[in-house]
């Protein structure tokens, strides 16, 4: 809910707001031990989170609050959030020919860093 709020506090689009609220909805189910560090992780939650993510986008497109090309838009930036942190080149260069999606992606991890941090939304 942080990510989401500092996206609307920013005053993103809907589609980054709306990619905010549920980027990692799949972590609990991803949630693992790793035994080798006994740190928790949640490796793909990413694309278990974008899985997750459509029915409720297929209702909002119903409700009419995002169409089709947004709803697409926000999976990919889901099942992408994680990427970016990981290999951005690689990123960037995918998403070249599509910079609105990549400057979506880019507003996307902002949030997500900031409402890792952040403790006072009063300062964003």
């Amino acid at each position: 809910m942080m990510v989401c709020k500092i996206a609307e506090l920013k005053s993103y689009d809907k589609v980054v707001q709306v990619a905010a609220l549920l980027h990692d909805i799949g972590k609990p189910n991803a949630r693992k031990v790793n035994p080798k560090n006994n740190h928790v992780q949640f490796f793909g939650h990413e694309e278990l989170s974008a899985k997750m993510a459509e029915p409720l986008l297929s209702d909002l497109m119903l409700r009419e609050i995002l169409n089709r090309g947004e709803a697409l838009e926000v999976l990919e930036l889901i099942a992408l959030h994680g990427e970016i942190y990981k290999n951005r080149e690689k990123v960037e260069e995918q998403l070249s020919t599509r910079p609105n999606v990549l400057q979506h992606l880019l507003e996307l991890a902002e949030c997500d860093n900031l409402g890792r941090f952040t403790s006072n939304l009063k300062t964003i």
